[in-house]
This record gives C-alpha cells, structure tokens and sequence, in this order.
C-alpha cells in the first residue's frame, strides 16, 4: 500500500540543548533543553536576557523620557 501524502513520518526525537543569545546585546545568557527532530540541524536561539528586558522596563516606566517625548516636536 502506498502511503497517504498527508501522513506524517515521526521522526525520532531526541532532547538537545540550545543556547539562548540576546537579541539586542548579542549575548550568552542561558541554555535550554528541548525536543527537536534526530534528524534537524539546529543552532541558536533569540530572546531577551534580563539585563536589557530590565533597560527597557525601565524606559517604559519611566515618567522622565515619556514627558521628554512629549516635549519633542515632530
């Protein structure tokens, strides 16, 4: 019997660790575990490590750089 072409082939899955990489400093800051295909390549992943998630926080929150921008003209 030929196989259906909306049938998925399982792929072995097997746990590989990822490094986690800032994506606005562009550094190291954490590996996570997760199930991937046996059979894929994978490299690196994006996010946002604390200290910059902290720097923009605070932007956000700040009442002093809300009122500059409202100051400014456009």
């Amino acid at each position: 019997m030929g196989m259906d072409k909306t049938q998925k082939i399982k792929m072995p899955m097997t746990a590989k660790t990822i490094p986690m990489i800032c994506s606005w400093c562009k550094k190291l800051y954490d590996y996570k575990t997760w199930q991937v295909d046996e059979s894929r390549r994978t490299g690196v992943s994006h996010g946002m490590c604390q200290d910059c998630l902290n720097k923009q926080n605070a932007k956000i929150h700040d009442p002093e750089s809300r009122q500059n921008k409202k100051d400014k003209p456009e």
